[in-house]
């Protein structure tokens, strides 16, 4: 990708998509208990899984339009920013590391959320600013480049970039071994035993950072992380909700 090639310059900023569903990520509320279906129909308790247990709403079963809005079931930014945040850690060169410093926006959507990884750049939530869904968009001192879900290649600046398209692409196949699918490269790496390009490390990393992020905002304050120790800096409340209690028998 540019970013990781230098043809932006030096890499400050990189921008992900917030999901504009999703205006508070402390959302919980519940809907009004509906009868149960029939449990060869549907297993309630284990359709919840390990999260506090609530009546059962078949609205809850819309997919992720539904059941992603409430914070027990998808924990806020996380739903949207599993695609978007993983894209800004490599882009970054941060694939196995979090950000250190998160700045609170004033809001609980997210919107204007700063954090700042040990390198320097500053990663942006944000909901505006592409014209498709899961956008990334990434700054350097030469340029930008900005992709989202349907776009057929990137909007770039300056324009020039646009000629270097299908040499980008095919350079980083040449390098990497990797096809452009990720279901291809899943595939792939099935046969081969390689390791996926979004490993369980970058993954666990990349999903990190978007619950820090939910923690950032539910609490209203700026946070500290240590990514080393895998702990907040200074602040206990912060640490006790790295983790929450679980029902049974649904224990780690």
């Amino acid at each position: 990708m540019p970013a990781r090639t230098g043809r932006l310059g030096k890499l400050h900023t990189v921008r992900a998509h917030l999901w504009p569903r999703v205006q508070d990520v402390t959302h919980n509320a519940w809907l009004p208990a509906e009868p149960l279906p029939k449990k060869e129909d549907l297993d309630w308790d284990t359709w919840l899984g390990p999260v506090p247990w609530r009546p059962y709403n078949r609205r809850y079963l819309g997919g992720c339009g539904a059941w992603g809005i409430y914070w027990d079931f998808a924990a806020g930014v996380a739903g949207w920013g599993s695609h978007t945040i993983i894209q800004c850690h490599f882009a970054a060169s941060a694939e196995y590391t979090s950000p250190v410093e998160y700045t609170y926006p004033g809001n609980r959507s997210g919107d204007g959320l700063v954090a700042r990884f040990a390198n320097g750049v500053k990663l942006v939530m944000q909901f505006k600013g592409w014209r498709g869904s899961c956008g990334v968009k990434f700054e350097g001192s030469e340029g930008w480049a900005s992709v989202a879900d349907g776009y057929a290649r990137p909007d770039l600046s300056p324009p020039a970039l646009q000629g270097e398209f299908k040499k980008v692409m095919n350079e980083y196949q040449a390098r990497t071994q990797r096809p452009m699918s990720h279901m291809r490269d899943l595939l792939d790496c099935v046969r081969t035993r390689r390791q996926t390009i979004a490993n369980p490390e970058a993954m666990h990393r990349s999903m990190t950072t978007n619950h820090i992020i939910n923690i950032c905002l539910a609490l209203g304050r700026d946070l500290k992380w240590d990514p080393e120790k895998e702990e907040f800096i200074g602040d206990a409340e912060a640490n006790r909700m790295r983790s929450r209690a679980v029902r049974q028998p649904w224990q780690l």
